[in-house]
């Protein structure tokens, strides 16, 4: 379970994702962040309209902090 990044790499091989390096964990919660971190995840990104605030999403590590899940298209899209 969260923060650890079990369930990412569960869904990196259901998916046959090799790397974290192609992976985008998005949540709206501390322990989502600290999982993506762990799991080495190219995107870390918080969205601040669920469950913590931006303030409180600001003191994990993160790529990105979005207001809109539709930003993640963005974020994603620019690379």
């Amino acid at each position: 379970g969260r923060p650890h990044p079990d369930m990412i790499f569960k869904a990196m091989k259901l998916a046959s994702v090799k790397s974290a390096s192609e992976v985008a964990k998005v949540g709206d919660t501390t322990s989502d962040l600290l999982a993506g971190t762990s799991a080495g995840c190219k995107y870390v990104i918080g969205i601040t309209t669920g469950a913590f605030t931006k303030k409180e999403l600001q003191k994990e590590k993160h790529t990105h902090l979005i207001n809109k899940l539709l930003d993640v298209v963005k974020i994603v899209s620019e690379q």
